[in-house]
């Protein structure tokens, strides 16, 4: 399930930054193994802090889609 939302909020970033004006980003090459061990390695670090604050941050590494 965490995969899922995960992959959902990256999403919705990328979705919400484009309408703000940011690049959109291509995010088909998503590898989920990764990106959750980075989730998990963040959530370890930082206990209290919130899922998304691991999450958003990702964005940048995903390619600009050419407009």
């Amino acid at each position: 399930m965490i995969t899922r939302w995960t992959l959902g909020f990256l999403s919705g970033v990328n979705l919400t930054g484009n309408i703000a004006g940011k690049p959109y980003r291509n995010l088909a090459g998503a590898n989920t193994d990764v990106i959750l061990g980075k989730v998990r390695t963040f959530c370890a670090q930082r206990p209290d802090e919130i899922l998304m604050k691991a999450i958003e941050p990702m964005i940048i590494d995903f390619p600009v889609v050419k407009q």
